[in-house]
C-alpha cells in the first residue's frame, strides 16, 4: 500500500504529498481538499475504513484525481471479489442507451469489446451482427457473462492478446477506477481496427458543480474506488497522439430521478459538503451496515460525459 495521508488537513501535510498528475504526469498539481474516509468499496463493507486522501487538480490537462491510493494489485484483488449483484439493472440505463446509439451510428457490426463488461448486460443489447468480447476482474460477474455467450478474454485489457483487433471498444464507468488512464487509452486505441471506435463514459471533471462548488466533497469522489477523472482536454490530446480524433462528445445527467428525489439528493449533497459528520448523523448507519454512509446524488447534476474517439 502507498503511504497514508497525514490526519491533519494542514497545508504542510498536503504539500508533503503533492503528486505528479496521475493522468498526464504534470508536476505541481493543486489540492482541492481532503476526501472523507470510507469503509465501502464497490458496494462491500471493508474491515476498516480507508483514508480518503485528497482530490487534486492538474493545471496541465485539467483532470482531477485522488491521491494517495492503494497499489494496483490491491485494487485488482478488491475487484475480483465483487459480487455480481452489484451494479445490476433490468433495462439498459440512460448512459448505456447513449452508448448503444453512439456505437450504431458509427459501427454497423463487427467485433466489439466491453472493458469491465461485468455480467454482459450492455453487450447483450447489441444484435447478432456484433461478435461480443469482454474483460472483467470480478470472477462471478465474468462467469455470468460467459453464460450469455460473451467471450471473456481475462480480467483486464492487458489480458487481451496483442494480435487481436476490434471494431469497437467500450469503456463505460471504468476509467474512473484506473490508476493509469493514459496507458489504458493508448492500449485501447492500439487494439482498434482502422476506423474503429472507442467509446468512453465517465464522470466529467469539468462539471461546474464538481469543480467550482463541491470539489473534494462532490458525491462522485466519495466512492473509494473512484480515483482518476480524465478531462475532455486530456482525451483530445491523447487521441491526437494516437493519430485518432474525438468525433462525438455528450454531457449528460446520469439519471432522471424526478423533481422531488432530485431535490432531496441535492439537499443531501449540500449538507455533506458542509459537514460529512452531520450528514452521517442525519442519515444514520447505512442500510448496508456502513459506518460512513456515502452521499449518493446520482442524477442531480449534469456531471458525466460520453466521448467517442475514432481511429483514422
Amino acid at each position: 500500500m502507498t503511504e497514508k495521508p497525514e490526519s491533519s488537513g494542514s497545508s504542510t501535510g498536503v504539500e508533503s504529498l503533492r503528486p505528479r498528475c496521475r493522468v498526464c504526469g504534470h508536476e505541481y498539481c493543486e489540492s482541492m481538499g481532503a476526501i472523507p474516509a470510507s469503509d465501502m468499496f464497490a458496494g462491500r463493507i471493508r474491515p476498516s475504513p480507508a483514508p480518503g486522501g485528497w482530490l487534486w487538480r492538474c493545471p496541465g490537462c485539467d483532470s482531477l484525481f485522488r491521491h494517495p491510493v492503494p497499489a494496483e494489485e490491491d485494487y485488482l484483488s478488491l475487484y475480483e471479489s465483487v459480487d455480481c449483484g452489484v451494479w445490476q439493472a433490468g433495462a439498459l440505463r440512460k448512459d448505456q442507451k447513449l452508448v448503444h446509439a453512439a456505437v450504431t451510428r458509427y459501427i454497423g457490426g463487427g467485433r466489439i469489446l466491453d472493458v469491465g463488461c461485468f455480467t454482459g448486460q450492455l453487450l447483450c443489447g447489441f444484435d447478432a451482427s456484433y461478435e461480443k468480447f469482454g474483460v472483467e476482474p470480478a470472477v462471478t460477474a465474468a462467469e455470468s457473462a460467459k453464460k450469455k455467450g460473451i467471450h471473456v478474454l481475462g480480467a483486464t485489457l492487458d489480458d487481451v492478446p496483442d494480435e487481436m483487433r476490434f471494431d469497437c471498444i467500450l469503456s463505460i464507468d471504468v476509467v474512473e477506477h484506473l490508476l493509469d488512464p493514459a496507458r489504458f487509452f493508448r492500449r485501447a486505441l492500439d487494439l482498434l481496427n482502422p476506423r474503429g471506435l472507442l467509446v468512453i463514459s465517465t464522470g466529467n471533471p469539468g462539471s461546474f458543480a464538481w469543480r467550482y462548488v463541491f470539489k473534494s466533497r462532490f458525491w462522485y469522489v466519495t466512492n473509494a474506488e473512484h480515483v482518476s477523472f480524465p478531462s475532455k482536454k486530456f482525451i483530445d490530446g491523447i487521441a491526437r497522439e494516437m493519430s485518432s480524433s474525438v468525433v462525438e462528445t455528450t454531457n449528460f445527467r446520469y439519471d432522471d430521478p424526478g423533481l422531488l428525489r432530485r431535490s432531496v439528493k441535492f439537499a443531501g449533497q449540500v449538507v455533506y459538503a458542509v459537514s460529512p459528520r452531520l450528514y452521517n448523523l442525519i442519515r444514520g448507519r447505512g442500510g448496508d451496515g456502513s459506518r460512513f454512509p456515502s452521499i449518493y446524488s446520482l442524477g442531480v447534476f449534469s456531471d458525466h460525459h460520453l466521448i467517442a474517439v475514432q481511429r483514422p
